[in-house]
């Protein structure tokens, strides 16, 4: 091997870990900055229940009985929703608040949570 095949390989060499050093470091700091993200909400959620503006989560506004038959007897709906009758309102408006978010603000769990307050508002226990 030449002088300048061993430069060329120790160049290669140190690119390569000079590249894997540049990776790791922005897979933590994505990380970090993922894990930012997640915790972020939470002020919202607080805001939120200080004020217990229920319209915010009303995310669908005309409910249809179709929408209803395809997303309200989903069993992991049906478990969580047992479970929020169980809870008081600021905490079940913090728990609906998690379902939407934790189901990446699908269409099903919009039409689920608006529906839930839907049926709070016409039970009175929310104006």
């Amino acid at each position: 091997m030449t002088s300048g095949d061993r430069w060329a390989t120790g160049i290669s060499i140190g690119m390569f870990l000079l590249s894997m050093i540049l990776v790791c470091n922005i897979i933590v700091n994505t990380t970090s900055y993922n894990e930012h993200l997640i915790t972020q909400p939470q002020t919202t959620f607080q805001q939120n229940l200080d004020q217990m503006n229920w319209k915010n989560l009303q995310y669908i506004t005309t409910l249809y009985e179709s929408d209803a038959m395809k997303y309200l007897p989903d069993p992991k709906w049906q478990a969580f929703k047992d479970t929020l009758q169980e809870l008081e309102l600021p905490k079940q408006y913090l728990a609906l608040e998690r379902w939407i978010y934790e189901h990446d603000y699908s269409e099903a769990s919009c039409f689920q949570v608006s529906h839930y307050v839907y049926i709070l508002r016409r039970g009175g226990k929310i104006n």
